[in-house]
């Protein structure tokens, strides 16, 4: 009875506030890598929408 009060009692909440801060983990650097990939995904945009702003340019110049 004792082993099993021991398992309850430590190793189980330890192993779920590990599972917990793991999880975590994991969240934050995806959340991370998203925000840069949108990031990027925007300045292409705009760089995509500056470059299409000049050639109408261009061609309003001729």
């Amino acid at each position: 009875m004792n082993m099993i009060n021991v398992l309850i009692l430590w190793i189980f909440p330890i192993l779920f506030i590990l599972a917990l801060a793991i999880g975590l983990v994991v969240f934050l650097v995806v959340r991370k890598n998203e925000q840069k990939k949108r990031e990027e995904f925007l300045r292409a945009a705009q760089r995509r929408a500056q470059e299409k702003e000049l050639e109408k340019m261009k061609i309003d110049d001729l």
